[in-house]
């Protein structure tokens, strides 16, 4: 566990990182403006238009552009489950800001094959100092109220990994079990992330909530995909075989008309052309029709 340095004070309300280090005079009482270069989406936390994440070329990976962010936290163990469900999908920088009771044992008993994301973990005396060096910040809420740009985690997935990928140094931040994230510090996002839930049950654990988000920013890099080991589908003379044997055996028991034996034959066909079963599943079918066969035409 590492200790980080003295707090400093809280970054611009959406602002780059680079106009909070060096704001430009302003008028008692407000805010520097950000630069004429800045974007709009830059300046106003609104999603960039256009396509989705974008690759630097010769860029890191962007997960490690990515930092998760817990603003005082209560639980141990809470930010252990947090540590297992960022190693889950390849997040590997957690910062703590100011929080209550952490105890390293607690956190590292939960955090199955991801102790060495917790003891790596950086401790913050302020929320200030651990989004010193973010540029682009995406904090959450399960109620943050109006005047807020919202989205919802899949559009915030996307919109960092686009910002991680180009260079930036993103925050995740998530707040307080009991209490989240207060206003002024959703204000200071670029972003709100909100996870759409059953109304009057939209408060999900932290660790739930990390793990969401971490999912979403995994499947906007393209690494969400389930390999499927691919068989062979059935073969045509399969197909005879099943549709012969069937017909016999069928009109054998009297399930079909012998006067229209097609009509029904057919229907069978087309459901078992539709199913498409693989060369394996066709074998299964022909192993069962002739223990279906034997069964009707040798048992006493």
């Amino acid at each position: 566990m590492r200790r980080g340095p003295p707090p400093a004070a809280l970054p611009h309300p959406r602002a780059p990182v680079a106009e909070r280090r060096r704001p430009a005079p302003a008028t008692a009482g407000r805010p520097p403006r950000p630069p004429r270069s800045a974007s709009k989406s830059a300046r106003r936390g609104t999603l960039p238009s256009g396509g989705g994440p974008c690759h630097h070329p010769g860029m890191s990976d962007p997960l490690q552009q990515i930092t998760v962010v817990l603003h005082r936290t209560r639980s141990p163990e809470n930010v252990g489950a947090v540590a297992r469900a960022m190693a889950n999908f390849g997040l590997a920088h957690l910062r703590l800001a100011d929080p209550a009771g952490f105890s390293l044992p607690h956190a590292r008993r939960v955090a199955t094959h991801a102790a060495g994301l917790v003891e790596e973990a950086t401790v913050l005396p302020s929320l200030e100092e651990a989004l010193s060096d973010a540029a682009r910040i995406v904090a959450t809420s399960g109620a943050p109220g109006p005047g807020l740009p919202v989205v919802d985690p899949i559009r915030a997935a996307e919109w960092m990994v686009d910002a991680a990928a180009s260079g930036a140094r993103v925050a995740l931040v998530f707040g307080n079990e009991t209490s989240g994230l207060p206003r002024r510090v959703l204000e200071c996002a670029h972003l709100v992330s909100v996870i759409p839930a059953h109304v009057g049950h939209t408060s999900l654990n932290v660790a739930q909530a990390v793990l969401l988000h971490a999912w979403e920013i995994w499947r906007a890099l393209g690494r969400a995909g389930v390999e499927v080991a691919e068989s062979a589908p059935m073969r045509g003379e399969d197909l005879a075989r099943l549709r012969d044997g069937a017909r016999r055996l069928l009109l054998d028991i009297g399930y079909l008309n012998p006067q229209q034996p097609r009509k029904i034959l057919g229907e069978l066909e087309r459901l078992f052309v539709r199913a498409a079963p693989t060369e394996r599943e066709a074998s299964l079918l022909l192993g069962l029709l002739r223990q279906l066969e034997w069964a009707v035409y040798h048992r006493p």
